[in-house]
């Protein structure tokens, strides 16, 4: 299983730890996650004047085959950062930090930075059962409080192993699973509100539009923000749809087939897995500010977002405001558009097909990340 990260959220491979990062309002922080050898890692760095003072990383390692102390993780990288700089030396004996989401042992190293400066590095080893992580927070003397503040901050939302929370089976009845493009409703302002259903068969479901991969993996969604996820349970002709404050909706429900659903009379067809893995696209998609676009009534085009153009031979551009592009290549993956750019960028974006009728698959229009692009000269 690929790990996952978005809005602050990140779900490891294998899902052995979850947690959530801060956010950084300045440039002076950035974030790079790399994976390497079956290790994931994400590193925190702060930089002044292009030079870097200091950084936090965070190093998931692959499922254990025995059962692993945070005190046993927290020595595998003293071991491995005295190996990069034989100058760093333990100061104390460790001491173990409790957390919600596992078992935390942390130790503090001192040695020499450039000019002759004093280096401090914290490591943290996180462990719950055979899955386990580290964070370091490394700097110089005048940096690591703010350091090893950011891997506090980190450490109180991370939760490891049988500490994540995950969807377990809520009875719901019929099972169903997927994304549901239904109806769209036009609001008071002229514009538009699309209507979906997502769906996990374990009895959950949310209503936001699939615009990331937050979206598509409803217990991934649910790890980010339980708030953001209700039950369901279809019981003969009735869906009940329970909200995490126990508020319940109860609609008229009647299943027309495998992919198509009728909710208080509107109906829903499930669009994910229409598209094949590895499908070539062709021509230039705009994206449409109104979904009255795809009946016909209006021309409004909105600039926000780049035009996508795609060609048989699985290559892109992208052109913006000034039509000024940027290219590459793409792949699709179950629902998924990877964009491999020509200066080595890469991007991941959730790709709907629009159904013309619950027959047809429209090549005229896609949702990409939940928007709505529609087919330039169809």
């Amino acid at each position: 299983m690929d790990d996952i990260f978005f809005r602050q959220f990140y779900r490891s491979p294998s899902s052995t730890a979850i947690l959530h990062l801060p956010e950084f309002e300045t440039t002076q922080w950035r974030v790079v996650k790399t994976n390497n050898g079956g290790e994931s890692r994400i590193s925190i760095i702060y930089s002044e004047s292009d030079i870097d003072q200091g950084n936090v990383n965070l190093i998931f390692l692959p499922r254990f085959e025995r059962a692993m102390t945070a005190k046993e993780t927290a020595d595998i990288f003293v071991e491995r950062i005295q190996k990069e700089d034989p100058s760093l030396r333990k100061v104390g004996a460790g001491e173990n930090i409790d957390i919600a989401g596992g078992k935390a042992f942390s130790y503090q190293l001192a040695g020499k930075a450039s000019k002759g400066t004093l280096r401090i590095t914290y490591i943290i080893g996180i462990a719950d059962g055979r899955c386990a992580m580290g964070i370091y927070a490394d700097s110089t003397i005048d940096r690591i409080d703010e350091m090893s503040g950011v891997a506090f901050m980190i450490l109180e939302t991370i939760a490891l192993g049988e500490k994540i929370p995950v969807l377990k089976n809520s009875g719901s009845g019929m099972k169903l699973k997927g994304v549901y493009e239904g109806p769209h409703e036009i609001l008071w302002d002229g514009t538009y509100e699309q209507q979906w259903f997502i769906f996990d068969p374990r009895g959950y479901c949310h209503r936001s539009e699939p615009m990331s991969i937050l979206e598509l993996d409803v217990e991934a969604r649910y790890q980010w923000n339980k708030e953001k996820v209700m039950k369901y349970r279809v019981r003969g002709k009735k869906m009940i749809i329970t909200y995490p404050d126990g508020e319940r909706f109860i609609y008229n429900f009647h299943k027309i087939d495998d992919r198509k659903v009728s909710i208080d009379g509107d109906l829903f067809i499930r669009i994910d897995g229409v598209l094949d893995n590895d499908s070539s696209l062709s021509g230039h998609y705009r994206y449409a500010a109104t979904k009255a676009n795809i009946e016909g009534n209006t021309n409004d085009i909105d600039s926000r977002y780049p035009d996508f153009c795609f060609s048989p031979e699985k290559e892109f551009r992208l052109l913006g405001d000034e039509q000024t592009a940027a290219s590459g290549t793409y792949r699709i993956l179950d629902n998924l558009l990877y964009l491999s750019f020509i200066d080595g960028r890469k991007e991941m974006h959730t790709i709907f097909p629009h159904l013309e009728n619950e027959h047809t698959v429209s090549c005229t229009g896609f949702y990409i990340d939940g928007r709505y692009y529609e087919k330039e000269n169809p």
